[in-house]
């Protein structure tokens, strides 16, 4: 769906509800922003990675999104944890996180995004990204899987995405 320049009503120009439906409809639909929160634990424990259960949303061609992400990771073990998210052949972008032990890090937003945690413990990441499509669109999804170690991680009840077009 694409943004549509909100049309200019004459006096007296009869109301459609084509014209409701294009210029009301579908603008607020393309402005609101994607909202996802976890109702249960996820956890992982192997370096295949799996799907985020609702992290994902559609892109269509050339759309530009911001994404955000609060979440409590808890490692079990001496697991490190990875994130990764699968886009439309030809997107790009960077994905960076805040919080763990050794501070932040950066990826591009098809690679591997690696924690520097290790060990057990439960710690917050603020998560951001910035998604720039091609001309295909998609699905953007949202994964995660052990990067190193043994045990688990998981991926906490209530934690948030928040992904608004730009």
């Amino acid at each position: 769906m694409a943004w549509t320049t909100p049309k200019t009503w004459s006096v007296g120009e009869v109301l459609t509800a084509a014209n409701m439906n294009l210029h009301l409809r579908d603008n607020l639909n393309f402005l609101k922003p994607e909202v996802a929160r976890k109702t249960a634990d996820q956890g992982v424990s192997s370096t295949t990675y799996v799907d985020v259960t609702g992290f994902s949303f559609a892109v269509a061609a050339s759309e530009v999104w911001i994404i955000q992400i609060d979440m409590d990771v808890d490692i079990n073990g001496t697991s490190k944890v990875k994130f990764l998210w699968s886009v439309p052949s030809g997107a790009t972008g960077q994905q960076r996180y805040l919080g763990d032990s050794a501070g932040s890090a950066t990826a591009a937003i098809g690679s591997d995004l690696i924690t520097s945690n290790g060990g057990s413990a439960t710690f917050p990441l603020a998560y951001s990204a910035t998604l720039v499509n091609s001309t295909n669109a998609g699905t953007a999804q949202f994964r995660m899987a052990l990067f190193t170690g043994v045990n688990t991680a998981t991926l906490k009840a209530n934690s948030g995405m928040q992904a608004r077009r730009v």
